[in-house]
């Protein structure tokens, strides 16, 4: 789940991410190969829902 503040008026019609990562300069040739040289990792992108948050109740009632 991701929650954006945004200025008033402005609606992204989608959204994506991506992960940046660096690895160590001495990490061993068998991860090297594995990781290879990329280093972001792009995420799906998702469509804005721009409708209001659901509202739910707690989940225990009473006290204590």
């Amino acid at each position: 789940m991701v929650d954006v503040t945004l200025p008033d008026g402005v609606t992204p019609s989608e959204l994506t991410h991506r992960v940046t990562y660096d690895v160590p300069p001495d990490l061993p040739p068998p991860f090297q190969a594995l990781l290879g040289t990329l280093r972001e990792v792009p995420g799906p992108g998702v469509a804005d829902d721009a409708s209001p948050p659901i509202v739910i109740a707690p989940p225990l009632s009473g006290s204590g």
